[in-house]
């Protein structure tokens, strides 16, 4: 008969499984924090009706219902997948309700922490910046109205589509010696900078392009830009600024405003993003140390005036730019993030934001590269 020693720590393992077991807490109910929906009257204004879809980009903010698992999901998020499902149904109900702010209810119960702070809100979304599910979702919505659960990878989302808040802009500062914040760029008094505000404003008027006489005379950091701002949202500006932006009609340009910082002239832009491929030719910087392998200007230039034949022959772009292109995108097709008018150089920008979706532009020189540009859409 076969005799069994007895194993110390066999005991000791069952003794630490039963008390761990007794000391683990079980996980709240998904919605035991969440206000209780006794009493709450549902807001006929907050609810989609008919189906619709629109072509234009959409404001919306959102509440996220993370689960464990789930794509980017915080490490405290402990709930089950169905637990996620019933807290967004919850919370959905609580949304749609009166006297219900949708903002406030993203600041306390939403998981999407980069969002939250700012009430849910994801701003204006345009064609593919959303995962399809949202984005269609969204687009399905008339102002006021919130969607039922939209199920993504992250999570469990509830959208509220609202008035657009963001707006765009591009400013021309004139300032002189003495006046606070800025310096001008190149010496002058208050009366001179007047003038040259007076004079730059009637060119405006005429018709000259505002980024070339940003770049020229602005004294703001952005001239380098041409005088744009990023796109922003209301309330996060200095209020003088949003003032002026927003009481301008899309395209408006501002009378001349005097501050203590010098003369300002504003143009509000329309809110537009775009996405675009970028081929990039660099050559030789001959104030610069020899690159090996870059060719001269001149080889560049006949690289680049060949491949623009070949496109406007119909071959594709995206081969080209992995072919050939020096950019950073090359092995993608130059293929660029979502870009707004800020975030490309003045002579890019000016060309980008002029084509029409599947446009591709002429060659563009930026010393020390040339550049094509296929928009998207």
């Amino acid at each position: 008969m076969p005799t069994y020693r007895h194993n110390p720590f066999i005991g000791i393992s069952i003794c630490l499984a039963l008390l761990l077991g007794a000391c683990e807490k079980p996980l709240p109910a998904p919605t035991e924090d969440l206000p209780p929906l006794t009493g709450l009257l549902p807001d006929p204004e907050k609810m989609p009706t008919a189906a619709r879809s629109s072509s234009d980009s959409v404001s919306v903010s959102q509440i996220l219902i993370s689960y464990r698992g789930a794509k980017e999901a915080y490490r405290k998020v402990k709930r089950s997948h169905s637990q996620a499902r019933q807290r967004a149904e919850h919370l959905l109900v609580l949304a749609r309700s009166q006297k219900q702010d949708f903002a406030d209810l993203a600041r306390r119960f939403s998981d999407d922490t980069k969002t939250s702070k700012a009430g849910g809100k994801l701003g204006v979304i345009g064609p593919g910046e959303l995962h399809p599910d949202l984005e269609s979702a969204a687009r399905k919505l008339d102002l006021g109205q919130i969607s039922a659960p939209v199920e993504s990878p992250r999570g469990f989302h509830l959208l509220h589509r609202h008035m657009d808040s963001e707006a765009q802009a591009e400013e021309i500062l004139i300032s002189y010696h003495g006046a606070k914040r800025y310096q001008p760029r190149t010496s002058r008094s208050k009366a001179e900078a007047e003038a040259l505000a007076q004079k730059l404003h009637a060119q405006l008027l005429a018709g000259a392009p505002f980024a070339q006489l940003a770049l020229s005379h602005s004294d703001l950091p952005n001239h380098v830009q041409g005088g744009v701002y990023a796109i922003f949202d209301q309330g996060s500006q200095n209020p003088q600024f949003e003032e002026i932006v927003f009481t301008l009609p899309v395209g408006g340009l501002s009378a001349i405003i005097e501050t203590p910082t010098g003369f300002h002239i504003v143009r509000r832009l329309p809110v537009e993003r775009i996405l675009l491929r970028i081929l990039r030719i660099d050559y030789q910087d001959v104030h610069a140390k020899p690159k090996p392998g870059i060719p001269s200007q001149e080889e560049a230039k006949a690289l680049a005036e060949s491949l623009y034949r070949q496109l406007k022959q119909g071959a594709d772009f995206a081969s080209l730019a992995a072919s050939h292109s020096n950019g950073p995108a090359k092995s993608i097709g130059g293929r660029q993030k979502i870009l707004g008018r800020s975030q490309l150089m003045p002579a890019l920008n000016h060309e980008a934001f002029a084509l029409a979706p599947g446009g591709i532009s002429q060659i563009i020189e930026q010393n020390p590269s040339f550049y094509l540009l296929k928009r998207v859409r």
